[in-house]
């Protein structure tokens, strides 16, 4: 029982070995995709791609080398189901050889592809097919399928390139690099916002933003306040005493007599007639009645 487990095991590893590396960014194939996405007539451009191993061939069957296909609607009518694959036309222009960088690794990282031409200066605008085979034309490599060439047309598109490729820094800052399980501008890879691992997964690490809502400011305007500096005790002058002039004090004297001497008179009439009062009361009552 247990060896049948261990053989399970190991099964299920080298499958899932398989599938890694031959599965790339977008299933399917692998695309070279250029450097620059506005391209003319007469310009020096720089395709790049990555390949993981696939139904083609390997590195020991190249060299490979590049084509534009210049006349492609020519060459697809020539074009049966039964015709071979790859296929280079008579007309097709020769670009030069695919530069092939065995990276170590698996995936569809496994190769880093490059070609770089001059675009014919008689191409009028239009999307033009790149192949590529071997010499002679039997086989391809990996899973790259090849590119298209856009002439007077913006290329929008992802290039599922590693995220350490040296030519990320001359893509526009806005171009997307992609991969499984995310994507980012090439600013961001170069920022570190965006990475990716070894096997090419993509993972991000965007700060988080956070809203912090204040509450508005009331602007009061509040009245100047004024500030008295109050010496020291030490520093304050003793008070003085004028001298008082007789004559002057007098009237104050005489005008403060005059305003207490009724108060006296009636408190004297009152305990008078209260004595007198008090006086009849006791004799009427010892009075005898005849």
């Amino acid at each position: 029982m247990r060896k049948l487990l261990v053989g399970i095991i190991a099964g299920l590893i080298a499958v899932m070995t398989v599938i890694s590396s031959t599965q790339p960014a977008s299933a399917g194939g692998s695309w070279l995709s250029p450097v620059q996405h506005s391209i003319e007539a007469g310009d020096a451009v720089t395709f790049i791609g990555y390949v993981g191993r696939g139904q083609l061939g390997w590195v020991e069957d190249g060299p490979f080398y590049a084509f534009l296909r210049s006349d492609p609607e020519t060459v697809s009518a020539q074009l049966t189901d039964d015709s071979p694959w790859p296929f280079i036309h008579d007309l097709d222009v020769p670009l030069g050889r695919l530069e092939i960088t065995d990276r170590g690794s698996l995936g569809y990282l496994s190769l880093r592809i490059a070609v770089s031409f001059e675009v014919p200066p008689d191409l009028s605008p239009g999307t033009y097919p790149i192949v590529y085979c071997n010499q002679p034309c039997t086989n391809g490599i990996g899973d790259l399928i090849g590119a298209d060439l856009f002439i007077g047309e913006e290329w929008q598109g992802c290039h599922e390139w590693a995220f350490d490729d040296p030519a990320i820094v001359d893509l526009p800052p806005d171009a997307e690099l992609c991969g499984p399980g995310g994507s980012g501008t090439a600013a961001e890879v170069l920022a570190g916002i965006v990475t990716q691992s070894p096997g090419g997964t993509v993972s991000e690490n965007r700060p988080v933003e956070t809203t912090v809502t204040t509450a508005p400011t009331t602007s009061t305007t509040s009245a100047p306040v004024t500030t008295t500096l109050v010496p020291e005790p030490s520093s304050i002058a003793p008070a003085t005493t004028a001298p008082v002039d007789p004559e002057v004090a007098a009237p104050a004297s005489a005008a403060s007599a005059a305003s207490w001497w009724p108060l006296v008179f009636g408190g004297a009439i009152t305990f008078g007639a209260a004595i007198v009062g008090l006086a009849l009361y006791q004799r009427r009552g010892t009075q005898v009645p005849g």
